[in-house]
Order: structure tokens, then sequence, then C-alpha cells
């Protein structure tokens, strides 16, 4: 009786698309100071990698500082400063594609065209 009030009469779903419902119902039930809990130590981490990845950077160690800045991309996607930092260690590596690439993603994410 409740699938058919959730999903309408007759539904008839796969198997991965049940897994994928439960697993959205689940992060919803989460609860919200949870989520900010989490939010913030990936921001705090991202923050320490970033930090990082600028003294390695300033001290001449371009690659270095290219694997902290794409370590703190794990934990927050969404830092234009972080891609612009990667697309200035990939011009000083000379992986000049790569720049162009991390320059364009932080323009998008600046300018609110990205999905997020």
């Amino acid at each position: 009786r409740r699938r058919e009030e959730k999903y309408g009469p007759r539904a008839t779903l796969t198997k991965e698309e049940v897994r994928m419902r439960a697993e959205a119902e689940k992060a919803e039930e989460q609860p919200e100071d949870e989520e900010e809990d989490v939010d913030a130590a990936a921001a705090a981490e991202a923050a320490q990698l970033k930090e990082e990845g600028n003294k390695l950077f300033k001290a001449g160690d371009a690659k270095g500082a290219l694997k902290s800045y794409r370590d703190a991309l794990r934990c927050t996607k969404y830092n234009p400063d972080l891609y612009t930092n990667i697309a200035l260690c990939c011009t000083n590596l000379e992986k000049f594609e790569d720049a162009l690439a991390a320059s364009n993603r932080a323009l998008e994410i600046s300018q609110g065209t990205s999905a997020k």
C-alpha cells in the first residue's frame, strides 16, 4: 500500500531503482547538523591542504603544490581558487591543456554556470 502511495499504482521498479531511492531516502533522513559537521570538516581540511599547497608553490615545488590542491578538491569541488591555483601549477609544469581546463572550470564555478 505504501509503495502505491509513493510511486503510484502498478509501479514496477528495477532493483537498481529501488536501491537508488532507498539511498536517497536515507540521505534525506540524515539530520542537518550532521551534514553541516561533515561540510565544516571537509572545508577545514580543504583549507589546510590549500595552505600546504601555497607553501609548496612559494618554495618552488609546483608538482607538490599541484598534488595538495588536487587533494583539496576531494574535500570541496566548488572552490574556484583551487582550480586557479591548479592552473598556475600546470602552467609552471608546462601542462598547458590541464591549465586551460582548470582555468575554464574556475570560471564556470565563479560565474555560477556549473551544476552543483
